[in-house]
């Protein structure tokens, strides 16, 4: 392949998968379920929020303004414009948080932004907060809220742990193309969608585990079916080193000579024409499978069935460093899952090479030790990378990502011993049958080599 080739995919490959991580990383929070969200955490923190606005020299809201909002509220919560939940009770934080605007649209502090206005005018401008009070008391609210992401449910109720307690608003699979997109509707929605139907049928506030694990294991199953004939292919390739190993010595100056290097990379064309081996497809499937992993952790992020349970005490959507740091009741099982997951993820990234290592030892003793490929080199650097960002990038994700990643790493270890029973009976099966592949090959070769050598000693003795 050309170098201008692999330039064209390579870019391609990480514009695509940048586009895929601005997109599925959106949150499927409402208007309506923002205000829910807002309401909970203006009443947990209204007070650091106006102690901070004091400090900054801030007018704060008087008792006559508070009056005159509580007074608009109850008001358009009595009307039949204030949407209502799912047992038929108006929800307050929408009126107050949120709104219909002139064209009906749901938006974020319409309904407060107009009663301020209303205010100035009825109460006078000194009962009154500042612009710049009202301003920091929306950007507060809204980053204490930037975190909050698990509002996905294709049914409305109430989610959540005590008093954290919301209503969210259920969306459908085409709200979820048409409003946040065709990533997330054909792949986001339904993961979390499946999350949330698997936790029902399990039972709810104890199946999210078995939900997750039910879930991974029909992601991994779909990614080995895509991706197998990528695996089968560096088997394939594994099994034709000794022959590719072969050429090299027959080409030793290929580093040098541009002749030698053309012949060499030509004869290995040939080679893996003849074995349907595709060099590059395992680094062509890693883009799939990237979109997938996107895409998981956007599901199990907005997933608002798993803010419902615990597991050892611990909640579903706590933050792994968060949990580990904490020091309080979710501290020793997150510890525990981490260190698991990344044992897990070690094993499950290293046993593909000792496979290969002891293969290459067990058939390719003889030769004459050559160059490393260079794509397997590749590989191999691509492997040892993604060990180490699974295992520190689920430091900032959900402790459900972790069961997910511990569960993915231990199901592509089975994978990995099956594929390597398989492709030993294979091999077995070739050598009885006198196939011709690369370790018989080697050995056939050697066989070769052995009677010419005592065929030339009988002629000398």
């Amino acid at each position: 392949m050309k170098k201008q080739t692999k330039g064209v995919i390579t870019v391609a490959s990480l514009g695509l998968c940048a586009m895929v991580l601005t997109g599925c990383t959106k949150s499927f929070c409402s208007v309506q379920d923002k205000a829910e969200l807002i309401s909970i955490y203006e009443k947990n923190n209204i007070k650091t929020i106006n102690e901070k606005a004091a400090k900054n020299g801030m007018l704060l809201p008087s008792d006559e303004f508070i009056a005159f909002i509580d007074d608009k509220v109850e008001e358009y919560v009595a009307s039949e414009d204030c949407p209502k939940d799912d047992k038929g009770v108006a929800l307050r934080s929408f009126a107050k948080f949120a709104g219909y605007n002139e064209k009906g649209k749901a938006t974020l502090y319409y309904n407060y932004d107009k009663w301020y206005q209303e205010a100035c005018v009825e109460l006078g401008v000194s009962k009154c907060p500042g612009v710049s009070y009202i301003s920091f008391y929306k950007s507060s609210l809204n980053s204490g809220i930037s975190g909050k992401t698990a509002c996905l449910t294709p049914e409305e109720g109430d989610f959540g742990l005590g008093e954290n307690q919301i209503f969210v608003e259920g969306k459908s699979w085409g709200q979820a193309f048409v409003d946040y997109g065709p990533i997330e509707g054909l792949l986001v929605y339904p993961i979390g969608a499946m999350i949330h139907y698997f936790t029902k049928a399990f039972g709810m506030y104890t199946g999210q585990v078995a939900a997750i694990i039910l879930m991974t294991v029909i992601i991994r199953t779909i990614l080995f079916l895509v991706s197998f004939p990528a695996t089968r292919s560096q088997n394939k390739m594994s099994e034709l080193q000794p022959q590719i190993n072969a050429l090299q010595q027959k080409y030793p100056n290929a580093q040098t000579n541009s002749y030698d290097k053309q012949k060499l990379a030509q004869e290995q064309m040939e080679l893996f024409k003849k074995n349907h081996v595709h060099p590059f497809l395992q680094m062509l499937f890693m883009i799939p499978q990237m979109i997938v992993f996107i895409c998981v952790v956007s599901a199990l992020q907005g997933a608002a069935v798993l803010s419902q349970g615990t597991i050892f005490s611990t909640s579903f959507t706590s933050i792994t460093y968060k949990a580990i740091l904490g020091w309080n009741h979710e501290t020793p099982f997150a510890l525990i899952l981490f260190l698991l997951m990344a044992v897990a993820q070690a094993i499950s990234t290293l046993l593909p090479q000792m496979f290969q290592k002891w293969k290459e030892k067990k058939f390719n003793v003889n030769l004459v030790k050559v160059q490393e490929n260079k794509q397997k080199n590749s590989m191999k650097y691509i492997s040892y990378f993604m060990l180490v960002f699974i295992v520190l990038i689920s430091l900032s994700l959900p402790i459900s990502m972790a069961i997910y990643w511990f569960i993915g790493a231990l199901i592509n270890i089975i994978q990995t011993l099956i594929m390597e029973a398989i492709n030993t009976s294979r091999r077995h099966k070739n050598n009885k049958n006198g196939g011709n592949s690369g370790a018989s090959w080697q050995r056939n070769k050697n066989k070769k080599k052995k009677k010419s050598s005592d065929k030339f000693s009988i002629r000398r003795g």
